[in-house]
């Protein structure tokens, strides 16, 4: 069976959007990292992914093993947490000023945002991630045959080095 990929992406980069335009067929495998932690009683919070506080390591190893769990089935989750704490296939680095502008609509309409400290945080760590994580996206979620080509991609290289193996 394929396995599937984790992509992560900043908090406010209009992930549930464009998950919920999806197609039916694509929803069954394309995953909302949010709502799966819900099912688990998880609620996803920055401060597991950017507080240098130890007392937050429990959480986040339980959810690395739930999502291991659930790309060893071949789903595929797109998720905003650290791509650092996180093993992470693709990160989407989508243009910060414009996130920054999303995020105080989304605070006008009542909706929780990061402050400036977390979003700084948060930038630095997708910064330091795109020099270790196998594929970098700068700008906006690619269309969906875009996210399944790269499916593809992992799990051809996969195939191949099991084989040379």
């Amino acid at each position: 069976m394929p396995k599937g990929i984790l992509i992560q992406i900043p908090t406010g980069s209009n992930k549930t959007y464009f998950l919920k335009k999806l197609s039916k067929k694509d929803k069954k495998i394309w995953l909302d990292g949010e709502k799966i932690l819900k099912k688990f009683g998880i609620k996803n919070k920055m401060q597991y992914w950017y507080d240098n506080n130890n007392d937050y390591n429990e959480k986040v190893e339980k959810i690395q093993r739930i999502f291991k769990q659930i790309l060893n089935k071949g789903f595929n989750i797109l998720f905003s947490g650290n791509p650092l704490k996180i093993n992470t296939d693709i990160i989407i680095i989508p243009n910060m000023n414009d996130r920054w502008d999303q995020l105080q609509r989304n605070k006008k309409n009542g909706l929780w945002i990061p402050n400036e400290s977390l979003f700084s945080q948060e930038l630095l760590s997708y910064e330091k991630a795109a020099l270790i994580t196998p594929i970098v996206i700068n700008g906006d979620i690619p269309d969906i045959k875009t996210l399944n080509s790269f499916n593809y991609h992992f799990n051809f290289k996969n195939k191949i080095n099991t084989i040379l193996s």
